[in-house]
C-alpha cells in the first residue's frame, strides 16, 4: 500500500511541476488557434454571431482553390521527393563507401547548428557584455560591475 501512495505522489509531483509548462503550451498554441478558428466563423465587423460566409468566399475563388491545391502539390511533392533521396542514402550510407563522412557531415550540420546559435544567443543576452548585464549596468543604480553568471554546474 505504501508503494501504491509513493507511485501515485510521484506521478502527482510530476504533473505539479509540468502545470506550468503545459499551461505555457496551451496559451501560446492551442489558445491563438482556438481563437483564429472561432473568429474565421464570425461575420467580418460584428462580435457576435456565425457564419459560413467566409469559407464559401473563400472556396468560390479561384485563387483560394488555387491556393488549396497548390499547398497540397507542394506537400506531395516535397515527401515525395524526401522519400526518393533519403531512402537511397540511407541505404547507400550503411556502408563505408568512398566520401561516407562528407555525406554524414551533411546531414549532422543541420543538427548541430541550432544548438550552437542557441549557445550564442545565451552567451550575448547573459554574458558579460550581454544585455541584462547592460540593462543592470545602466538603469538599476548600485551596480556597478557586471553580474558573472557560470555556465556550467560544479
Amino acid at each position: 500500500m505504501k508503494g501504491l501512495w509513493r507511485a501515485r505522489s510521484v506521478h502527482g509531483t510530476t504533473f505539479f511541476l509540468l502545470l506550468p509548462a503545459l499551461l505555457c503550451f496551451f496559451g501560446l498554441f492551442f489558445y491563438p488557434m482556438l481563437l483564429t478558428v472561432i473568429l474565421s466563423f464570425r461575420p467580418e465587423g460584428h462580435e457576435i454571431g456565425w457564419t459560413l460566409d467566409n469559407y464559401t468566399r473563400f472556396l468560390s475563388d479561384p485563387d483560394g482553390r488555387w491556393v488549396i491545391l497548390l499547398t497540397f502539390i507542394l506537400s506531395l511533392a516535397a515527401t515525395a521527393l524526401s522519400v526518393v533521396l533519403s531512402v537511397p542514402l540511407a541505404l547507400t550510407l550503411r556502408e563505408k563507401v568512398r566520401g561516407h563522412q562528407l555525406y554524414r557531415l551533411m546531414i549532422l550540420v543541420p543538427l548541430v547548428i541550432p544548438g550552437l546559435i542557441g549557445a550564442l544567443g545565451l552567451l550575448l543576452f547573459w554574458g558579460s557584455r550581454g544585455w541584462f548585464n547592460l540593462f543592470l549596468l545602466q538603469f538599476v543604480p548600485g551596480v556597478t560591475s557586471p553580474v558573472r553568471i557560470n555556465y556550467t554546474i560544479q
